[in-house]
């Protein structure tokens, strides 16, 4: 749940435990109304999905304090100078990428979900998935200049 959240509100750490306690919450209120059509997971990531991106429309609407926007994540000096900047530059080109394919971007490279779990959590379609998912890592092959 956390790693999904994650993905889709880019990175922001804080933000995405909010948003794991708020889809708990969700959850656990709306235990009832799970039919058991699908494994529970499912059901659970869907809840997270739209948890965070109801939190991310509602957070476009309200103006920004420049005092609470993230800070920088801090790199380790061990890390060399070519891994940080790939490490940023990947961040930079999934955060580009629409909410939608960064949650299945997310689903998929993270969660391990086929594109069926994938459709089914998002409540898309295959076809959807499928071509998402192409498009996002197509888009993340040219922003970092990767060969194909």
């Amino acid at each position: 749940m956390l790693r999904l959240a994650r993905s889709i509100v880019a990175g922001d750490q804080d933000l995405a435990e909010e948003i794991v306690q708020e889809s708990l919450i969700k959850i656990w209120r709306g235990l009832h109304t799970y039919r058991g059509e699908a494994p529970i997971e499912h059901w659970i990531m869907r809840v997270t999905h739209n948890t965070a991106v109801s939190t991310l429309r509602a957070r476009r609407e309200d103006p920004w304090d420049p005092t609470e926007l993230p800070e920088r994540e801090v790199v380790s000096a061990e890390r060399s100078a070519l891994a940080r900047e790939d490490l940023r530059a990947l961040t930079v080109a999934v955060r580009e990428l629409d909410e939608l394919s960064r949650a299945i971007l997310a689903l998929r490279e993270m969660e391990g979900m086929s594109y069926e779990e994938i459709a089914e959590t998002l409540e898309v379609s295959v076809g959807v998935v499928k071509i998402r998912l192409f498009r996002a890592r197509a888009r993340l092959r040219e922003e970092l200049d990767l060969e194909q």
